[in-house]
């Protein structure tokens, strides 16, 4: 998909969030454009997601509430969080939030993401959660796959019982754990190889054939997950992490939001800044 048209509907998201009387501090692209498995065609057309942190105002700090609303638009859902939940987000390695991290297509208020010069030391430190998110995420979308659900109606119609969608991210999942147990940067896991993209792409538009076919093959893609994880944490022990990254988002967060909330000097010929 054409980077304007990504960017275009990016700037018509954050206003529609202005117009509702958020302050945006940064809004991100999430989902399919990010791994290069968007699809643009007559028989599938691929939305355009995001996700948008906004500044807490005085109010939701004196009475501790933090947003989270979701909006549909005419691109797409847009997600919106509080920024002081960024952190928290992160704490996990959600996968859904860490790629948030290595998109190219955002629009931040301080012009250029601060938080991404962490990302790669978060996914050393935290890796092991990360490989328990991957998987955990791996096996909602194998409970997904023949689920009748909002949305899903017309995928399991097509395809006798089954949404080749959820498949595609199932094998999507298993690709990525095996590329980071062989020592791949996320960065590099995230856009996998072109091979692998098409072979994705191939199922989630025309599917795998029968339903007994996609059946069997989640079944595999969930139990080479589970040999995985057992390997990069066994079972019965305690994971090894560092927090020292999630510690500089959240000092940055505080930072962001601190300055923004905060009284500007007075420019007025009294000076009474000075007082």
């Amino acid at each position: 998909m054409e980077k304007e048209k990504i960017f275009k509907a990016l700037r018509a998201m954050c206003n529609k969030l202005i117009q509702d009387g958020h302050e945006v501090y940064v809004i991100y692209l999430q989902g399919s454009q990010n791994y290069g498995l968007d699809v643009s065609t007559e028989e599938y057309q691929s939305d355009i997601d995001a996700k948008a942190f906004v500044y807490p105002s005085l109010e939701d700090l004196y009475r501790g509430k933090k947003i989270s609303k979701t909006y549909e638009t005419e691109y797409g859902q847009i997600e919106v969080k509080d920024l002081r939940c960024l952190p928290e987000l992160l704490v996990k390695m959600n996968s859904t939030y860490l790629e948030l991290l290595y998109t190219p297509y955002y629009i931040c208020d301080d012009i250029k993401d601060p938080f991404r010069q962490w990302r790669d030391q978060l996914v050393e430190e935290r890796k092991q959660l990360l490989f328990q998110t991957l998987h955990g995420t791996l096996g909602q979308k194998k409970d997904n796959l023949c689920n009748e659900r909002p949305g899903a109606e017309a995928a399991l119609k097509k395809f006798g019982g089954y949404d080749p969608k959820e498949l595609h991210h199932e094998l999507r999942l298993l690709f990525m754990m095996q590329m980071l147990q062989l020592g791949f940067s996320y960065e590099k896991v995230l856009f996998l190889p072109e091979s692998m993209r098409e072979s994705l792409i191939n199922i989630k538009v025309h599917g795998v054939g029968s339903l007994e076919t996609a059946v069997s093959l989640s079944k595999t893609y969930k139990a080479d997950a589970d040999i995985i994880l057992n390997e990069v944490w066994p079972k019965g022990t305690d994971p090894i992490f560092k927090n020292d990254a999630l510690n500089a988002i959240e000092e940055k967060v505080h930072e962001i939001v601190i300055n923004h909330l905060s009284p500007h000097p007075c420019s007025c010929p009294c000076d009474c800044s000075e007082e």
